[in-house]
């Protein structure tokens, strides 16, 4: 279903530099722990994987109001990845999130998916456990770059980027704007929903730089 990004040191055709600032960066593969600094990223991509030029210019997840959050069951998130999944109708867009942004997005227009696309996202397989994450277990930040909606589902195109350990998910769901206890959360449940949350600011404070 889903097309791995690669880095390569042999084909070379598209990359993307993205620069990372922090107090401490954590998922610098080169450095795994930064006291403070500005980096600069450089991802190499296979052609059949360039992303989005949305990427590039900006167009794509630059909202710091509001972020998606998918809970996807069965679904393997790793990063740097290009592709796509499946959202059951019942569950997009229709819970866990505040009626005003509801109201705004949920039906999926041209305008609304726009809308949607604007927001960075949050990608997620089910919780392992009641409430936690296993210990092995990532999400990982990223954005959308298209939405289809199909008679079988919402179909989402994605890029996935940086890993986060879900249970500092589960673990800081208030500063996500997640719901939950330490039995259930929202990361037990597959859905999609938008949060309204800076994920930007979020992600920093606890030390996480994207």
């Amino acid at each position: 279903m889903n097309n791995n990004l690669q880095k390569s040191s042999v084909i070379v055709p598209f990359a993307e530099t993205v620069n990372q600032q922090a107090n401490k960066i954590y998922n610098i593969e080169t450095a795994a722990s930064v006291s403070t600094g500005n980096i600069n990223n450089t991802y190499i991509f296979t052609s059949e994987n360039k992303p989005s030029s949305q990427i590039s210019n900006g167009a794509l997840g630059q909202s710091h109001e509001y972020y998606n959050l998918f809970v996807i069951g069965g679904e393997e998130f790793t990063a740097y990845k290009n592709g796509y999944f499946m959202v059951p109708k019942d569950r997009a867009l229709t819970e866990y999130m505040s009626a005003d942004i509801k109201d705004e997005i949920d039906s999926l227009t041209p305008e609304a998916i726009q809308r949607v696309k604007s927001f960075p996202a949050i990608f997620c397989s089910e919780n392992r456990q009641y409430g936690k994450a296993d210990d092995d277990q990532e999400a990982f930040f990223g954005f959308i770059t298209e939405i289809s909606v199909q008679d079988n589902g919402i179909k989402i195109h994605y890029l996935s980027m940086y890993p986060v350990h879900q249970d500092l998910l589960n673990e800081r769901r208030d500063e996500f704007n997640i719901a939950g206890t330490n039995y259930f959360t929202e990361l037990n449940r597959t859905h999609w929903c938008v949060k309204r949350n800076n994920l930007y600011e979020t992600l920093n404070d606890v030390g996480i730089a994207v």
